[in-house]
């Protein structure tokens, strides 16, 4: 008979065997599954990140990566450079960091591309040494998968419109829902998304994300990589903290950064929201062509890549709308109780008002910046309990009337209200608003 201590003892031989036998068949599947054209090129880029980066509810050929090894390669002279995609929806820093490594193992790379951060408010604390385990991330697929939903709406390309999909509940944590979509090879990719207020404070959300940045850089560095970090595109939210984290990781570890968020803001003054978002802030193919662009300009100057870097990144983009600058005037009076604003679009656009007793410095809301000054007056234009109060559709003659006598109630004759206008996405999303004017008044 066996011996307890020898019983224990071959246990743990097993699942050492298990474990390697595990990272064996993971090695070998990345080595079979990683697309010729992009690792067997002599020179290659590697672009890490989360849904950002994998082109979520894009065609493969519309996310940034590919539209960039396009650009890339309008020059001759680059037409053995290949711009590889490990994008995965969901990603956290810490997972990025473990796909750099994967990557690092499987060939060289001449630069890599980081965008990532959004995620990692709400996913916790970084994996523990057990999480790192291919047995324990076994054993956590099997016991997930039954609760995932099946993809829904799904062409050949993968393509989902974020509207199309629901998720369920993750086993043993109420902070999120786990969903599932068909990816471009037609596999399901399971990622998380969370469903309550976030997790942790926005310091530890921040150090945490340039801990991480900060060790991705060394090891890519060590492996002669030269790295870039990207921003996000919008502000909203914890994409702007990310943003600001990259921004902070960029400086400390010494490598380059690309503000995306200054030509986005400059694209969004030009162009409607909705071609540059889709409702829950994932980038349109205008969008990455944008980031596209931004990006190998940084490649040239830097002489990862030849070529002329493109003056205006955000000219030329290929979207359905334009946007003017949007008139708008006053009218009433304080001892009428008829104040309004009119503001003139087009039919059936929806506004939103965001009014002020102080011109500044810029407010934020919602993750973008309105140039008024943050006050109770604006507090109550942007009241969540009341999110109506201030917005007001076109008619057929494209005015929008949006009555305000409430709202300035109790304030004195020749007292300077600052207003900013700003459209509504299509879909009405309180997030997809870019402002088409600013102006102040003498309330009479």
């Amino acid at each position: 008979m066996r011996t307890p201590t020898r019983l224990l003892l071959s246990i743990a031989f097993g699942l050492i065997l298990l474990e390697l036998a595990l990272r064996l068949a993971g090695f070998v599947y990345l080595q079979i599954n990683s697309r010729p054209a992009e690792t067997n090129a002599s020179h290659a880029i590697l672009c890490l990140g989360d849904s950002h980066t994998f082109g979520i509810w894009l065609k493969s050929d519309d996310a940034y990566p590919a539209r960039l090894q396009k650009h890339i390669r309008d020059n001759k002279s680059n037409d053995a450079i290949s711009v590889v995609n490990r994008g995965v929806p969901g990603m956290a820093s810490a997972d990025v960091l473990a796909r750099l490594r994967e990557c690092l193992h499987a060939r060289t790379w001449d630069a890599v591309i980081v965008c990532v951060g959004a995620n990692d408010r709400w996913k916790g604390a970084d994996p523990s040494f057990f999480d790192h385990l291919q047995i324990v991330k076994t054993i956590k697929i099997l016991i997930h998968q039954k609760p995932v939903p099946k993809p829904k709406l799904t062409d050949t390309n993968g393509v989902i419109h974020p509207d199309e999909i629901a998720g369920e509940a993750t086993p043993g944590n109420d902070d999120t829902a786990t969903v599932a979509i068909v990816d471009r090879s037609g596999t399901t990719v399971q990622f998380e998304q969370p469903t309550t207020a976030q997790l942790e404070s926005n310091e530890a959300f921040d150090n945490k994300i340039v801990h991480n940045l900060k060790q991705i850089a060394s090891d890519a560095l060590a492996a002669r990589a030269k790295v870039i970090f990207v921003s996000y595109a919008s502000e909203n939210g914890d994409l702007g903290l990310a943003s600001r984290a990259l921004e902070r990781g960029a400086r400390e570890a010494g490598v380059p950064f690309i503000n995306l968020r200054t030509p986005a803001d400059a694209a969004a003054k030009r162009f409607a929201a909705e071609d540059l978002y889709f409702s829950d802030l994932h980038p349109r193919a205008p969008l990455c062509e944008l980031t596209a662009r931004a990006i190998c300009n940084e490649l040239i100057a830097e002489k990862i890549v030849a070529g002329d870097p493109i003056a205006d990144v955000a000219a030329d983009l290929p979207v359905a709308h334009e946007v003017a600058e949007t008139p708008f005037e006053i009218s009433g009076a304080l001892t009428t109780n008829n104040l309004e604003i009119a503001v003139r679009t087009d039919p059936g656009r929806e506004i939103h008002l965001f009014l002020s007793f102080t011109e500044g410095p810029p407010a934020d809301v919602v993750g973008s910046k309105i140039p008024i000054g943050d006050d109770a007056l604006l507090k109550k234009t942007v009241d969540p309990a009341n999110p109506k109060r201030t917005r007001a559709t076109a008619d057929a003659s494209g005015i929008a009337r949006i009555p305000i006598a409430d709202l300035v109630a109790g304030a004195k004759p020749g007292a300077k209200l600052y207003v900013a206008a700003a459209l509504l996405g299509l879909n009405g999303s309180p997030r997809l608003h870019i402002l088409t004017g600013a102006k102040s008044f003498i309330l009479n």
